[in-house]
């Protein structure tokens, strides 16, 4: 088999970093995303919003950016989410964001949810179960069934 190697143009002096230069490749160039690949860049992002109750406004990618618009039911979980935007890029220069926090929101009660449970998901504390025991005018925190809806005030 014949081993291929590139011509190097060794008339110019290489410089101090010691690369030789090849007359057989073009410089690199800078890669910039198309809109659908910085799109399915923060999708994850989108997900995580989409299943802990966040009001996407706008998700889509223009102008070589990714726009992400939405309202969290909590300040807890918008800090969650930006916890997912840095795993993807630590500077998301390519996202042009708005992200606020919403009035709250609802939930629909599942099997095995208690407050508390739901306050962990919400607050990142269970202890904060008053807050939505109060919110819902419950007698008793305890006295919550499936398919019931709840009202989570954002703070």
């Amino acid at each position: 088999m014949k081993k291929l190697t590139p011509r190097v143009d060794n008339s110019q002096p290489a410089e101090h970093t010691g690369i030789l230069r090849s007359t057989s490749y073009s410089p690199l160039k800078e890669y910039s995303m198309t809109d659908q690949e910085l799109k399915n860049k923060y999708q994850p992002v989108a997900d995580f919003m989409s299943r802990t109750g966040f009001q996407i406004q706008h998700f889509h990618a223009e102008g070589g950016k990714a726009v992400l618009s939405a309202a969290a039911p909590t300040d807890y979980l918008k800090d969650r989410a930006w916890d997912e935007i840095k795993k993807i890029d630590p500077n998301f220069a390519d996202l042009q964001h708005d992200i606020t926090v919403g009035s709250g929101t609802l939930y629909v009660v599942k099997s095995g949810d208690n407050l508390s449970t739901i306050s962990k998901s919400f607050y990142g504390n269970a202890n904060e179960y008053n807050k939505i025991a109060q919110a819902n005018n419950l007698s008793s925190p305890d006295l919550i069934r499936v398919g019931q809806q709840l009202k989570i005030p954002a703070a």
